[in-house]
């Protein structure tokens, strides 16, 4: 009876993680404080067990248009630029050193910008997206 009840109830929270993280629910309760946690638990389950690999709101993500571009690189250099300022480090110390980046969301510019400058070893790490695993040396940038 016992293996019964387990079953169920772990069929039961398998279909609420799937209806939770399915995104036709969004517009009808997006407000809802309690169904944004909820559907990042499911949807983070969903990624765990390797049956979604997608970024959170980026799984059907396009290529910005030419137009956006460069606005786009310019932000990022200007995000840069504010790194080295408020840690008061310049461009020129930046080589050789270590640098740890805390949520550089979908692209990996400023972890890569750090390293364009010299750092030794840029690692940026993000909760919401897909592990990536690469080498600079195997880039070919170095």
């Amino acid at each position: 009876m016992k293996t019964w009840i387990r079953r169920g109830a772990l069929v039961f929270v398998m279909i609420a993680l799937v209806a939770v993280a399915f995104p036709a629910w969004k517009p009808l309760v997006r407000k809802s404080r309690w169904y944004v946690i909820a559907s990042n638990v499911g949807q983070d389950s969903l990624r765990r067990l390797g049956w979604k690999s997608d970024q959170i709101d980026q799984g059907a993500t396009a290529a910005p248009p030419d137009s956006q571009i460069a606005p786009q690189i310019a932000r990022m250099h200007s995000v840069y630029e504010k790194y080295l300022r408020y840690s008061g480090t310049a461009r020129a110390d930046v080589a050789g050193r270590r640098v740890l980046e805390l949520g550089p969301g979908f692209t990996m510019t400023v972890p890569l910008l750090f390293a364009a400058d010299g750092a030794s070893y840029v690692v940026g790490i993000d909760k919401f997206v897909p592990t990536i695993r690469s080498s600079i040396r195997a880039c070919g940038t170095r």
